[in-house]
């Protein structure tokens, strides 16, 4: 420490162990003490003789006694302090830098050990991927089975039953519920912690199997590979990460899987009598428990094998554990049952699921075997992460066949051969293949390479790079995870609770259930038959396609599908579609009244086929509809039950639109439509989540526009009963495209039938604006959400087409183009498509740029801005008008109507938020300066956003303004008022007054009339069904001969069921002859005043 041998220090004195260890100590501590104040001294802009004068003052001698009892001095003197402070004042600069630490050579330890520390971190983050990938949200409608089973035995007591207490059809047949213990933990955890907790619990099961999984290795080996070979089994397995027992068949297998490794590399057979209760208590969780037990049959199997080969294995109880695993697993409430699951999966399971789902999901291929082609259309990461593993297993077998167990390859053999019959058991071979590909890659590894670390720069380009590689390998599988990029943005990702779209039908299915005419209706799908037992009906079928399969008869599977394709109408491509006799058949058979076509979505689409069928059927009558089925209730005159119920439960569009209870005008104003931004494309995808009401509102739509036979009030009816629940479900979900379509696609039916009630009620053809300006507002922001929707465009165009908007059709058309980039691969309609959308651009090209070339023009001699842009919006460039009047901004500031103008534009366009937000500023600018109409289209612009109340005031006020402006003027043709020039002649006075008066009243009662109509459609939006009735009857009461009349008549009748004559009546005015006068001989009037009094009385009359 004082750079000199410590023998020379104290060379004079005996070499005592304990003065020796006193020496290093102290001189230590001085060493040290000496630098802390040379950095102190520095850093303050000390000098270093300040340092060592200050040293010279301290006394730095300790009086240590050695063992014969004198002392020995300090050898640090002054001096030495002096010469620290010289090196370190070389060495250390003054603050604000920092120094670095010295450098180390590099040794094979320390390879070692940061090999030990990333093999470490390798395995933590393969747990922490298992947490991520575990932690999602259920989507899965055969959670609900067990979660309403386990409420089932908890209220019943906790031993389950033998026959099924869920269904109307399988109530007299033997359930065996091998996982009956899951159902009730699983209800339990949702009862105190609801779908949040759920999901935790999956996560956690999911992270504590991945654990056992990269710790079921060779102890003092690189684990690296066991890492690597983790992630790949992740990628097979996390499919299965939900809230079903075969999350349990993964925990089992992977906890055996880590003892029996455990046992073999520390020689400890007793660890392996853990599994025979660990083995007994996973059979009463998981009906797959059989595959513990075959792993530990069959590696005993291989342990016998080897052992008959060679002598140096010890003799392992193995054997003994899986008898006495599988003694137990009869220990059940089912009893034998237990054994015989393998032969129920494979004999009778699997084939009723393929039976069931034969255009199956990703989900249900898993019941298909390998071999099928259902499995190869659609070969997915999962997949083909579980063959490079087993690929990978089987090589490593072979590296290492000098020194591997025939138990490692008869458990590779029997568990990929299980996968090959279903591939629902992939999962489980790959943890099984992961193990093993670890343990013998390690072997092998260590025979070819050993266990010594060098420098050499090959070892550390394979260590270092090999473990960098598979960090960022796991970072890249984190951000697809994360993002939403694993499985799309509708699959598997991160998230708690349940699936927006199984907890909208859920609670729906548990509303629906609400004074039925009894509980048993027929479902159309198993997955729906899952619903209807959590809404507590019982269904025909569900998800345990097993208990419903039999022979002949006894098969309910074939029995439910010849039933619903008999249901439908006869098609020729639908084998047993449209035949009576056999839905009649089963129905009477099972005491069935109600049939409920599957209508909630996305994936698969609402089954609209089977429904119309019903709507056009005589033997069915809807008796309700929402978001995830309609109600049909079959008609029949030998079922008084059905009858009384449906004259007492009558269902109306009309009714359900119009006539129902009166709502609280409630603010229904919802955010603007938020395209994806960068971060959303780059680390999270936007899911597609259609809310329920955006899919009640698709239903009523699909009623609206098909028809089904339904009058023009049915159909009015179904498209407002659509445009009230696509708001209800924008106001829930602002960004969803599904509900902005949707949206769009009524407002223009209902415009489309409006406009029909006019024609037929012989009024004039009026453009109507408000219903095509809320048709492009919504349509406009559903394409913001999918820019690539081809048939959004296609809408869009339809729209301003109506009303010949040539440069918006351009942009949309030449955006359709990039869409439909040509391809040799293009089918003959694609071509035809193209080919259609070239001649269009070439057809608008031409009249929009000559259009442009003369607002240029026009701009470069100084006309009016106002003029020009109005000139292009009159010639259907609604574009060009709009940046003619973006282009100058200081101009607009000093135009209030020029604003007005743009804000409308912008409107139309489907630039709301920016209409919004100039409509805000003129309200403020109104208050100060006159600004005539803008109310109008500020209340449309409020309306495109649901803002019902708004709408409402500033139509109000534009009807209180329209009055004001129109009977100010005519009060100054009264006399006395002003000097005006009309009260010179004897007869001004009454013919002005009396003609300014019928102009007010005339312009009052066209104008009146039809924002009071425009208002009572703005509180027909909002559910305020009695005032809207009541603004209808103050529209007619106003002008009775408005050209609207055939309209209010028609929305009159449909709110309250009054009728009105199809005109006006005409009212007679009584002649008044008294006022005239008598004939007189004596005084006879002159004839030119007569003939002028004829005259007069002639015009009167016109």
């Amino acid at each position: 420490l004082t750079e000199k041998p410590l023998g020379e220090v104290n060379s004079n004195k005996s070499q005592d162990p304990g003065v020796t260890l006193f020496w290093v100590s102290w001189l230590t501590h001085q060493k040290v003490t000496a630098y802390h104040r040379v950095l102190f001294h520095l850093t303050f802009d000390t000098s270093v003789s300040d340092i060592v004068t200050e040293s010279n003052n301290e006394s730095l001698d300790p009086k240590h006694p050695t063992s014969d009892g004198s002392s020995v001095p300090n050898p640090l003197a002054a001096g030495e302090t002096a010469a620290v402070a010289s090196e370190v004042n070389g060495q250390i600069s003054p603050m604000g830098d920092e120094g670095l630490p010295e450098w180390e050579p590099l040794t094979p330890e320390l390879v070692e050990d940061e090999a030990i520390r990333g093999d470490f971190v390798l395995r933590w983050v393969v747990v922490g991927l298992a947490l991520l990938l575990g932690i999602s949200q259920i989507s899965e409608s055969r959670t609900l089975l067990h979660l309403k089973n386990g409420e089932y035995l908890l209220s019943h007591g906790l031993v389950p039953g033998a026959k099924d207490p869920f269904t109307s059809t399988a109530s007299d047949r033997k359930w065996v519920n091998l996982s009956w213990l899951f159902d009730i933990a699983s209800s339990g955890v949702y009862t105190l912690t609801g779908g949040v907790g759920l999901s935790i619990v999956q996560g956690l099961l999911a992270a504590i199997a991945f654990g056992l999984i990269t710790h079921a290795v060779r102890p003092n080996i690189r684990t690296w590979w066991g890492s690597l070979c983790a992630i790949l089994a992740l990628l097979a397995c996390y499919l299965q990460f939900t809230i079903q027992p075969e999350l349990i068949t993964l925990l089992g297998l992977s906890f055996l899987l880590w003892v029996l490794v455990q046992s073999e590399e520390s020689g400890q057979s007793s660890l392996l009598w853990r599994l025979v209760p660990i083995v007994w208590l996973w059979g009463q969780f998981d009906q797959r428990a059989w595959l513990g037990v075959f792993l530990l049959l069959i590696w005993a199997a291989g342990e016998k094998l080897s052992r008959g080969t060679t002598n140096s294995l010890e003799k392992s109880p193995i054997g003994i554990v899986a008898v006495l695993s599988l003694l137990l697993m009869a220990v059940h409430p089912f009893g034998w049952e237990a054994w015989l699951a393998p032969v129920r999966m494979y004999v009778t399971d699997y084939p009723a699921i393929q039976f069931a789902y034969q255009a199956p999901s990703v989900i249900d291929q898993g019941f298909y075997p390998i071999w099928g082609p259902v499995i190869w259309k659609t070969v997915s990461h999962r997949l083909i992460a579980a063959l490079v593993l087993a690929s990978l297993t089987f090589m490593t077998l072979i590296l290492n066949r000098s020194r591997a167990r025939w138990a490692y390859l008869l458990v590779f053999l029997g568990f990929n051969g299980l996968s090959c019959l279903g591939t629902h058991e992939l999962a489980a071979a790959s943890l099984v293949n992961c193990v093993l590909c670890t343990i013998n890659g390690q072997t092998w590894f260590r025979e070819r390479y050993g266990q010594v670390y060098s420098v050499d720069w090959l070892e550390l380009l394979f260590s270092r790079g090999g473990r960098a590689v598979t960090v960022l390998g796991c970072f890249a599988l984190a951000w697809l995870i994360l993002s939403g990029r694993l499985d799309g943005p509708g699959g598997k990702r991160t998230g708690v609770g349940f699936d927006s779209h199984l907890a909208s039908a859920m609670n729906d299915y548990q509303k629906t259930n609400v004074d039925l005419v009894d509980d048993k209706p027929f479902n159309y799908s198993m997955r729906q038959g899952d619903l209807m037992i959590w809404g507590g009906l019982k269904p025909f079928i569900d998800s345990r396609a097993g208990l419903f399969s039999g022979v002949g008869s006894a098969n309910l599977l074939e029995i439910h599908q010849k039933t619903r394709r008999a249901l439908q109408q006869k098609r020729e491509k639908f084998e047993g579609s449209g035949e009576p006799t056999v839905w009649k058949e089963t129905f009477d058979k099972y005491g069935i009244r109600q049939a409920w076509p599957r209508l909630n979505g996305p994936n698969p689409p609402p089954d609209y086929l089977s429904f119309f069928d019903l709507m056009s059927s005589t033997e069915f009558e809807i008796n309700n509809l929402n978001s995830v089925t309609a109600i049909f209730i079959r008609k029949q005159d030998s079922d008084p039950t059905a009858i009384t119920y449906l004259k007492e439960h009558p269902y109306d569009f009309v009714q359900q639109a119009f006539r129902g209870k009166q709502s609280k005008m409630e603010d229904l104003t919802r955010e603007w439509s938020k395209p994806a931004t960068t971060y959303d494309n780059l680390f999270s995808l936007r899911r597609p989540i259609v809310p329920g009401g955006v899919q009640a509102a698709q239903h009523f739509l699909e009623l609206a526009a098909t028809g089904v036979g339904l009058p023009n009030s049915q159909r009015c009816g179904c498209a407002v009963l659509a445009i009230q629940h696509a708001n209800e479900g924008l106001k829930d979900e602002p960004n969803s495209a599904m509900g902005y379509r949707v949206l769009g696609m009524s407002y223009n039916i209902l415009g489309q039938l409006e406009s029909f009630v006019l024609k037929q009620g012989g009024s004039p053809e009026i453009p109507n604006r408000v219903r095509y300006l809320q048709s492009v507002s919504a349509l406009q922001q559903a394409a913001r959400l999918q820019p690539n929707d081809v048939s959004l465009i296609q809408q869009l165009i339809q729209q301003y087409q109506s009303v010949g908007q040539l440069d918006s059709q351009l942009d949309l058309f030449q955006k359709w183009r990039r869409l439909r980039p040509f391809s040799k691969s293009l089918t003959v309609d694609q071509k035809q498509e193209r080919d259609m959308v070239m001649d269009m651009i070439v057809r608008m090209e031409e009249p929009v740029a000559r259009l442009e070339s003369e607002v240029a023009k026009l701009l470069g001699e100084g006309v009016d801005r106002t003029q020009i842009a109005v000139g292009a919006y009159q010639a259907g460039c609604l574009l060009r008008a709009i940046k003619t009047m973006e282009e100058d901004a200081i101009y607009l500031e000093k135009n209030p109507q020029s604003k007005l103008l743009l804000a409308r534009w912008l409107t139309e366009a489907g630039r709301g938020q920016d209409a919004e937000s100039i409509f805000e500023g003129l309200e403020v600018m109104a208050a100060e300066n006159a600004l005539p109409g803008w109310r109008d289209s500020a209340a449309i612009s409020a309306m495109t956003v649901a803002n019902y109340l708004r709408t409402i005031k500033m139509w109000g006020d534009q009807l209180h303004e329209t009055t004001s402006s129109q009977v100010t003027p005519a009060m100054f043709t009264l006399p006395f008022l002003t000097l005006n020039p009309l009260w010179m002649g004897p007869d001004s006075y009454p013919a002005a007054n009396v003609g300014a008066m019928a102009q007010v009243v005339q312009g009052v009662r066209l104008e009146g009339a039809t924002l009071i109509y425009h208002i009572a459609m703005a509180q027909m939006e909002a559910g305020a069904i009695e005032d809207a009735g009541n603004s209808i009857r103050q529209a007619i009461q106003l002008n009775p001969s408005s050209p609207l009349r055939p309209l209010l008549r028609f929305y009159l009748e449909c709110l309250t069921g009054e009728q009105i004559e199809p005109t006006a009546p005409v009212v007679e005015v009584e002649e008044l002859t008294d006022l005239t006068l008598p004939e007189s001989t004596d005084n006879a009037i002159p004839k030119e005043v007569d003939k002028e009094k004829a005259a007069d009385k002639e015009q009167e009359s016109k």
